[in-house]
């Protein structure tokens, strides 16, 4: 995660905006497909907006500044420093878990986040599986632990499982 941090702080794009939003910090990484590349989010706390950027490839792109959808309070800054646990760790973690606790659901798509929740840096991982579920699943980035799971089907609304 760090290099992907490093190629946008590099980029041209990022360097122009950052001249006027030096307040700004990074929020989240994201991404549905790292081979296609991330989006990381910026917050401005004053404005209570977001700035995201693009990256795919050698490509960096920055994206209009929107509102942020959150529940209440502001957004936290990632603290890279407590991102110990890979990408690739993270995600093995849990697809053995889902291979254990949801044998049936097999995966047709996965989301990456990489997001501080309070108190930690949090791996969110979301798996859409075949069986028309989502299985949430949230990893401390420091310690690897799984810190909460669940799945709910698509037609439910969010209905847990």
């Amino acid at each position: 995660m760090k290099e992907i941090l490093e190629k946008l702080e590099q980029s041209t794009a990022f360097k122009e905006w950052r001249k006027g939003h030096a307040q700004d910090y990074l929020t989240s990484f994201f991404t549905m497909d790292p081979e296609q590349g991330w989006q990381l989010s910026y917050y401005d706390k004053n404005k209570d907006t977001i700035t995201s950027f693009e990256m795919a490839g050698e490509s960096v792109k920055r994206n209009e500044i929107s509102e942020v959808y959150k529940e209440s309070g502001s957004l936290e800054p990632i603290d890279m420093k407590n991102v110990k646990i890979s990408l690739d760790d993270a995600w093995r973690k849990a697809l053995k878990l889902r291979a254990r606790l949801y044998p049936n659901d097999l995966m047709q798509k996965k989301i990456t986040i990489l997001q501080n929740a309070g108190d930690m840096q949090v791996w969110n991982l979301t798996i859409i599986s075949s069986a028309f579920r989502t299985i949430n699943i949230r990893i401390d980035a420091a310690t690897g632990e799984i810190i909460m799971h669940k799945a709910s089907s698509i037609f439910g609304y969010g209905k847990d499982i």
